[in-house]
């Protein structure tokens, strides 16, 4: 399985560094096997200038295919106070 971190608009993004450390390139995150049940924590830093992130989960159920999305684009950058 793999998270894919999408810059919706403009420049794309890539990761940089991912605790716990996991194998990573461009804007993926290599996750292996995850076990029905399992809860991962990942704390992951994107390098890009783009304002919104979509997160995408990709890999196979029972050797098929699948993928999903997150509804709506994260926003990367807080207004300023």
């Amino acid at each position: 399985a793999a998270f894919r971190f999408d810059a919706p608009y403009g420049q794309a993004l890539s990761v940089e560094h991912v605790e716990p450390r996991l194998l990573h390139q461009g804007e993926e995150v290599f996750v292996d096997t995850i076990a029905k049940g399992t809860t991962i924590f990942l704390t992951i830093d994107l390098a890009g200038e783009a304002t919104q992130v979509d997160v995408e989960l990709n890999g196979h159920v029972d050797g098929v295919p699948r993928g999903m999305r997150i509804p709506t684009a994260l926003t990367r950058f807080g207004e300023e106070e």
